[in-house]
């Protein structure tokens, strides 16, 4: 049974490598780079974008270069911390939920039968 999911892992993760270099080379880069790179879209679309982006959230044009400023402009933005916790307390009471169900369906044989634990057949013998 080990050597069944082990083998599992290692082909899902080689899907997930091939799947991540493919996308590498088929997914097109940021307005800024992308006249650079690809020749199917023209500098109007590029320009549109930019302005779609500008419009939107105001960052189409990076804020190069990488320094501590810009870095800590960003880590004192009060938003990241609000998706942090927000992200923390949804996926905290997910897997909360999911342990508890799991210990408590343990109480009832038929459940742990169904679900193959193992000491339910000793536990439960009445």
């Amino acid at each position: 049974m080990g050597a069944v999911l082990t083998w599992t892992k290692i082909i899902e993760g080689l899907l997930t490598q091939l799947i991540a270099i493919g996308a590498w080379f088929i997914i097109i880069d940021f307005p800024d780079k992308a006249a650079n790179k690809s020749h199917f879209i023209s500098q109007f679309d590029i320009q549109l974008i930019k302005d779609r982006i500008n419009k939107d959230r105001g960052d189409a044009t990076p804020d190069l270069p990488h320094t501590w400023g810009n870095l800590g402009k960003h880590f004192l933005d009060w938003k990241l911390y609000a998706l942090c916790v927000f992200f923390w307390h949804s996926s905290h009471l997910r897997y909360t939920l999911a342990n508890q169900l799991t210990a408590l369906s343990c109480l009832c044989p038929q459940q742990c039968q169904r679900k193959h634990f193992k000491f339910a057949q000793k536990v439960f013998t009445f």
